[in-house]
């Protein structure tokens, strides 16, 4: 049952980007084809927005999956970055962010995430519709624990409106896998969190 939660909390995040990602190729199909971004192009962005931890996975523990939705409260989470283009539709980029969640006893969850980013644009000009995966490191803190996550995995689908040159405002929708790594004779204590985010999105092309 907690499964099914966890897929239909997706599934309304990715239904709330569709109609907009429709319009965008259907405008794309009736105007020739135009890049706004050329080689050397840089984009900065400043993100803000909601946060949900979703459920851990411990392949070596008797209970692989645990739901922690209900042991859990929305939080919150920014973030900032830069990219660069390497062609038309290709760029790479670095970012650094801060996430927040409460748990239901008060114990506060941290995170403080460094990626590299790399994108591709499906669509752009007015309407940008850029897919990504960042890389990573995480460091977290819960209750009164702290680590560093070696392996941060987030893959991330973006809606962009450019309204002039230089400026554009969108939303973003990105899956976070934050593992807690233990090698040797703790190695079973490995874990992986699993989350998502939907946020704001604001940009500044130079």
């Amino acid at each position: 049952m907690n499964l099914r939660k966890h897929i239909l909390f997706l599934a309304l995040l990715i239904c709330l980007i569709t109609p907009f990602a429709l319009y965008a190729e259907e405008s794309e199909q009736t105007n020739p084809v135009s890049y706004r971004y050329d080689t050397g192009d840089q984009l900065f962005f400043f993100d803000a927005g909601l946060y949900r931890p979703l459920f851990i996975l411990a392949p070596g523990q008797n209970s692989v999956y645990e739901s922690i939705i209900d042991n859990t409260y929305l939080g919150g989470n920014a973030s900032m970055g830069f990219e660069a283009f390497y062609n038309h539709q290709v760029s790479f980029g670095v970012e650094i962010g801060y996430t927040f969640s409460y748990a239901k006893d008060n114990n506060l969850y941290t995170a403080v995430p460094l990626s590299a980013n790399v994108s591709y644009y499906l669509l752009q000009g007015d309407i940008d519709l850029p897919i990504s995966l960042g890389a990573g490191i995480v460091y977290n803190s819960f209750a009164d624990e702290s680590y560093l996550s070696p392996i941060f995995l987030k893959p991330q689908i973006g809606l962009v409106w450019n309204f002039n040159d230089n400026w554009g405002v969108g939303l973003d929708l990105d899956y976070w896998f934050v593992s807690e790594f233990y090698m040797g004779d703790n190695a079973e204590k490995t874990t992986y969190l699993n989350s998502a985010s939907a946020r704001i999105t604001l940009q500044y092309k130079q």
